[in-house]
Order: C-alpha cells, then structure tokens, then sequence
C-alpha cells in the first residue's frame, strides 16, 4: 500500500474511535437520568447499558486496528486482535448487567 493509503487509512480511524467516543460518551452520560432517582426505569436503563456495551467492544476494537494501521507495526498474530478480544469481554459484561436490570424490571412489572 502507498504511504498516502496507509495515511488515509489512520485518518480515516482516528475519525471511527472519535465517533465510537462520542457515542460511549453519550450512552454514559443518559445512566443517571435513566437508571437513579426513587423510581428508575430499569428497561430503559438496560438500554443504555446495552448501548455502552455495543460502542465499548466497537471502540476497544478500532482502537487496537488504528493502532497498527498508523503506526504501521505488523500483529503480532496476524489472527489476533486483542482489542476485540477485549472489547468482546466488556461487552459480555454489560450485557449481562443489561440483562439482570430487564429481568427486574419485569418482576417489579409483572412481566
């Protein structure tokens, strides 16, 4: 690949993580309206967490691509991103959370 091609490429991540900031920032900052105060929509919350849960695994995974697109260092492992396998575990996390907060949601409803 040209040098010009490698520069678009990181050019054209930094813009991808900077949006994947963006929206975490914006799933994070909508927890304490949606999830605290004396009655809290648990499904509604369940929902940002879920959202914080997508853009974390997307982000954890650009930034570990954008890392080696404008740096230009090869993987390691070619088959290995570790930032989507870190990105994979967080999700997992919040989207076990996502899901407990719907599972109370719906007792306290009767679902």
């Amino acid at each position: 690949a040209s040098s010009s091609q490698l520069d678009t490429d990181c050019s054209t991540g930094i813009l991808a993580v900077n949006k994947e900031v963006a929206s975490l920032g914006q799933y994070c900052s909508q927890l304490q309206l949606h999830c605290t105060g004396e009655s809290p929509n648990y499904m509604s919350c369940d929902g940002r967490v879920e959202g914080i849960a997508w853009h974390a695994n997307s982000f954890s995974d650009a930034i570990a691509f954008r890392f080696h697109s404008c740096t230009h260092l090869p993987y390691r492992h070619p088959y290995l991103n570790s930032g989507a396998c870190v990105g994979n575990m967080l999700a997992t996390l919040a989207y076990l959370g996502a899901s407990g907060l719907a599972f109370s949601q719906a007792s306290i409803t009767d679902c």
